[in-house]
Parts: structure tokens; C-alpha cells; sequence
């Protein structure tokens, strides 16, 4: 029976800026990876040294109980400036030593956080009020994980998190993520750590290790959320569909596993919304649920509660009241947006 703890702040703790989610990053990993227990010991606003931060929650548990560790902190390291990095280095050290007398065989995941904007930081290069930045948090977690054969996680070269998307990925703009980002930072350490698959119950973790590519060419591009428009009038209803199917089309040919995999669909315009208007559009929904739905059954594509989707719940909108034609479309489109970036995130 394998067992997860996870010492960690307020991120895995499941914080998202206004309150506790139901479903924070180490359920949902354990869950993925089929955990028999995992506990959390997270506390929001902590750090690597100080009160009820690493060390403390190191005090609490006897890691001979537990197969897997992870660590993740640095968030508050950086925005409370009240140590060096070699007080980090020298924290997280301590830590370690301690984890490896009571169980020196424990598989150790070490993570560093994801980039945040508290303190008015731009980039990872601005310096705290004791001159440390975020790359040098992240350069010691990374330097600490190599030297105790951890494994790691880095999330610079490929950052869920960006400038760009900060507002809809963090629940408070600066640091803490949503329920949703929760759930694909889950499975990105699933398939980081795990390969994307299940642990045996026999706890051979042997099976799971991950090698971390060293070559950058190797590494995963970073990709921007899909984004899909809502129809806000009759007079846009073509157009919008049609933007909105191209990149339907488009995500599913990228990320399908079949290299012959294609569609047979034309984009066409309408001098009004005739009759030949609507059966184009009734049709061209029937073929995105058919493609999705089929998409969904022989890819492994989880959603929120990680579960995994095998049915896109697409109704075609084959009224002919205009107004409830773009209800359901826009409530269509809200479901397809959702789904593409969990196919997406699933193919990271």
C-alpha cells in the first residue's frame, strides 16, 4: 500500500486566494496516481525555517510510515525576506537529513514554486527586501534536489502561470491558484513524476522514475489556455462558430495520437442566417460532438474531480429560435473550451 505526505504551504495546502478548495494538489495527485493515502501537512504562510514551516512538519510525521515525499515551498521564502538563501539551502538540508534517518529508502519530490507578483515583483529577477529573487530560490530547491538524488520539478522552462494569464490562473492575480490550475498542476506532477501511470500496489517505485531532460530542445514548449469566444449576437453567431470550430478542429489534430488523424470540415459564410445557415451550423456542432466524444473514449483526458471524461455532454442546437440557438452554442463552447485545455495539459 503506497503512501504520499506532502509538506508544503499554502499552495498545496489548497488555498486559492479567497478560500480552501475542495480538492487541492495533493488529492487530486494522489487520486491520479493511486495513492492508498496521502496526507497533507501544509501550512498556509509558511517558509523553509521558522514556525510550523519545513522543519516543523518534518517534527510531525515518521517517514518510515510513507513510500513518497514531496516538498514544496519558496512562495513565502520569497515575499516574507527573512532568509538568506543559505538559510534556505541550510533548512532545507536539515529537513532532508531527518527524512532520510527515519526511512532512507523514500522516493523525495522536490518542486519549486511557481512564479508570483507579491512584493510588486515583475519577474523572477526582482529582488526581495534581502536582495533574493525568485531564480535563486528556485537554482538552490533545484541544486538541493540534485545533490540528495530527489526528484525534481522545475516549473520555469515551462510555467503554467504567465503574465499573460495570471488573472484567470490565480484566484488573486498574484500567487495563489484556482481550483482549475490546481487540478493541472496535478497532473503535470503525475506525469512528471509518475510517467502517467498508476503506482503498484507493491510500492515499487523503481517502474516510475523520470528522467529530467537536460537538453532544452528536449523540454516542453510552453502553451497559452485555449480560448474559445461566446456568440453575443445573431449577427456574429457565424462568424464566432466558425473561429471557434477551426480551433476545436485544430486541437484535436495536434494531439492526437494518430498520425493519419484528419477532419473533413469547410469553413463557409452566409449572406444571412437562412435556412442553408442553420443546417451548415447543425451540422458542423454534430460533427464537433462526434469528434470530441470519440476523442474523449481513447485518450485519457481527467476532469475537475479527476475523473477521467469519456463524453463531451455537447447538445447540437437544432432549434430554430435564434435566441436559444446561441444559449446552447455558448453553453457548448464553455464546455469545449474546458475540455481542450484538459486535452492539451494532458499532452504537455
Amino acid at each position: 500500500m503506497a503512501k504520499l505526505i506532502v509538506l508544503g504551504d499554502s499552495i498545496t495546502q489548497g488555498w486559492d486566494g479567497h478560500q480552501q478548495v475542495s480538492n487541492p494538489i495533493p488529492t487530486q495527485l494522489g487520486k491520479l496516481a493511486g495513492f492508498n493515502d496521502v496526507t497533507n501537512l501544509s501550512v498556509g504562510g509558511t517558509a523553509i525555517t521558522g514556525p510550523k514551516g519545513l522543519q516543523t512538519q518534518v517534527r510531525q510525521a515518521n517517514f518510515a510510515d510513507y513510500d513518497y515525499v514531496m516538498i514544496a515551498f519558496g512562495t513565502n521564502d520569497y515575499w516574507q525576506a527573512q532568509e538568506t538563501i543559505k538559510d534556505m539551502r541550510y533548512g532545507m538540508q536539515q529537513a532532508i537529513n531527518q527524512i532520510k534517518k527515519q526511512n532512507s529508502s523514500i522516493t523525495m519530490l522536490i518542486v519549486t514554486p511557481m512564479q508570483g507578483w507579491e512584493i510588486g515583483a515583475t519577474s523572477l529577477d526582482t529582488p526581495n527586501s534581502a536582495g533574493v529573487t525568485q531564480n535563486q530560490i528556485d537554482d538552490m530547491l533545484m541544486d538541493v534536489a540534485h545533490a540528495n538524488g530527489a526528484k525534481s520539478y522545475d516549473w520555469r522552462p515551462d510555467p503554467l502561470v504567465t503574465d499573460q494569464n495570471k488573472a484567470i490562473m490565480l484566484g488573486d492575480q498574484i500567487v495563489h491558484p484556482t481550483q482549475s490550475t490546481m487540478d493541472l498542476m496535478a497532473q503535470r506532477y503525475f506525469r512528471v513524476f509518475f510517467n502517467g501511470q498508476k503506482i503498484s500496489d507493491s510500492g515499487d517505485s523503481d517502474h516510475h522514475h523520470v528522467i529530467i531532460p537536460t537538453d532544452p530542445t528536449d523540454k516542453p514548449h510552453h502553451v497559452d489556455p485555449i480560448m474559445l469566444e461566446l456568440v453575443s449576437s445573431s449577427s456574429g453567431l457565424l462568424g464566432t462558430c466558425n473561429g471557434n470550430f477551426k480551433k476545436i478542429f485544430q486541437t484535436l489534430a495536434d494531439y492526437s495520437f494518430d498520425d493519419d488523424y484528419s477532419i473533413e470540415w469547410e469553413a463557409k459564410s452566409f449572406d444571412k442566417l437562412n435556412r442553408a445557415a442553420y443546417v451548415y451550423l447543425v451540422n458542423s456542432f454534430k460533427l464537433v460532438k462526434r469528434l470530441v466524444d470519440g476523442f474523449l473514449d481513447e485518450e485519457d483526458v481527467y476532469d475537475d474531480d479527476l475523473n477521467e471524461v469519456s463524453g463531451s455532454g455537447i447538445v447540437v442546437p437544432d432549434t430554430l429560435d435564434i435566441k436559444v440557438f446561441i444559449v446552447i452554442a455558448n453553453d457548448d463552447f464553455k464546455k469545449l473550451q474546458k475540455i481542450l485545455n484538459q486535452i492539451q495539459q494532458s499532452n504537455v
